[in-house]
């Protein structure tokens, strides 16, 4: 099928949409696409395009503008922040809680006090 084809310039590793770039068969049937002839002119110059700082490989290479996503998540980072409820300090809520078992708030006839007794 050749809307969804997935052809990247042999020199500079650039997508190559439908219709357009180029295609250079060399004399021993190797094939090779380029994007532009720009590419292509420096492909046959011998040029390593690794070197050549517009290509999509030397940004791979030199870490050029990386993944947005990533750059993102680093730059706002979650944190997280304990606070009281309605009045109740957060060392207050922490003794409250502490006592899950009910252990801490009962007092010594087993019944629950309150938190004015506290």
């Amino acid at each position: 099928n050749m809307a969804s084809r997935n052809i990247t310039c042999d020199f500079s590793g650039q997508k190559i949409e439908k219709g357009r770039g180029m295609i250079f068969v060399r004399g021993d049937s190797r094939v090779f696409n380029y994007v532009t002839r720009k590419s292509r002119r420096c492909d046959r110059m011998g040029r390593i395009n690794r070197k050549v700082c517009w290509t999509a490989v030397y940004r791979r290479v030199m870490n050029k503008g990386g993944n947005k996503k990533k750059a993102k998540a680093e730059k706002y980072k979650k944190v997280k922040i304990q606070r009281g409820i309605a009045g109740v300090s957060l060392d207050e809520l922490k003794k409250i809680l502490v006592g899950d078992s009910g252990k801490a708030k009962r007092g010594a006839g087993g019944k629950c006090l309150t938190e004015a007794e506290i």
